[in-house]
């Protein structure tokens, strides 16, 4: 398998179209077509659908999709590592990241990103991951971390983990590890406001199984959330990783939300059309890293990689 298969093949999901994904690589389309097909059958089955609208990737060429991304972007790094660049690289990068995910990335990303190009000046930007995204298509942002269940036009998405939903309710006295969504049937519930990716999953399911909430506030902090729900205002509904904003539980025991089990995806995102430059690789690098590194030591409970 050769590396500029990969790149070919990224291209031509991004963009949708064999012949416009060959363009953009300064290809003969039918020289791009036989690269894709070879791809094919080295790893042993079809990565696309093909119809006159384009291309659409299988679900076997999406896994192959996130893994390839991945893989290319650890390459650059090795890149960087093997031309003695990584202390030499330099520039200004923008991140934008969800407020809970800030406070559990925030300290081992940074630490990470001094370690190794400590060239490069970081700008983290935390707002809700509905905001990031509109801030990254206008090119005010170079990467951003996003909670993602359709990719929006212009943005190209690695996923990295899932948050698993909890439920932390002090007043009913739950002590149990898992409780079902039924249980939470026209009780006081205090949740993100809209719009937010767990709101809108709960929701969701909720309505499916005719299950009626009883919403009695609607809070933007996490933290406010959590110290409601303490206080007995009301359960709320949150991944673990919430929990940093509010590290004094008081007793109160989170219960992983089941049947249905919910929960949400996190991706590393940028915009299509950005360019790939040294900084943007190398933090998108380190980002990956340090992910793997928290994942696998339990460090980010809750979550799980994909």
């Amino acid at each position: 398998m050769e590396l500029k298969q990969l790149e070919y093949f990224i291209k031509a999901v991004e963009l949708g179209s064999l012949s416009k994904a060959a363009y953009a690589m300064h290809i003969a389309q039918s020289a791009f077509s036989l690269h894709i097909a070879r791809l094919e059958k080295e790893v042993g089955c079809q990565l696309f659908t093909r119809s006159s609208q384009g291309v659409v990737p299988t679900e076997r060429g999406l896994r192959f999709y996130r893994q390839a991304r991945g893989a290319l972007i650890q390459i650059n790094g090795l890149k960087l590592i093997g031309r003695g660049a990584e202390g030499k690289v330099q520039g200004h990068v923008t991140l934008g990241v969800p407020v809970s995910v800030a406070q559990m990335l925030s300290v081992d990303f940074v630490g990470a990103l001094r370690k190794r190009y400590p060239g490069i000046m970081l700008c983290m930007i935390e707002y809700p991951s509905s905001h990031l995204a509109e801030l990254l298509v206008n090119r005010r942002l170079d990467l951003a971390l996003l909670y993602v269940e359709q990719v929006p036009r212009g943005i190209d998405a690695l996923p990295v983990l899932v948050e698993d939903f909890y439920v932390i309710d002090a007043a009913a006295g739950w002590t149990a590890k898992e409780r079902r969504l039924r249980t939470l049937h026209r009780q006081p519930v205090v949740l993100p406001a809209v719009p937010n990716s767990v709101r809108t999953n709960l929701e969701r399911a909720c309505s499916a199984l005719d299950i009626e909430l009883n919403v009695v506030a609607e809070c933007s902090s996490p933290a406010t959330m959590i110290r409601l729900a303490q206080a007995g205002i009301g359960a709320t509904v949150l991944p673990l990783s919430a929990l940093h904003s509010c590290p004094d539980m008081k007793g109160t025991v989170p219960a992983l939300l089941i049947e249905p089990t919910l929960s949400r995806t996190l991706a590393l995102c940028r915009a299509t059309e950005a360019p790939k430059e040294p900084p943007l690789l190398a933090v998108q690098e380190t980002l990956l890293a340090v992910f793997h590194r928290l994942l696998h030591s339990g460090g980010w409970q809750g979550a799980r990689p994909i």
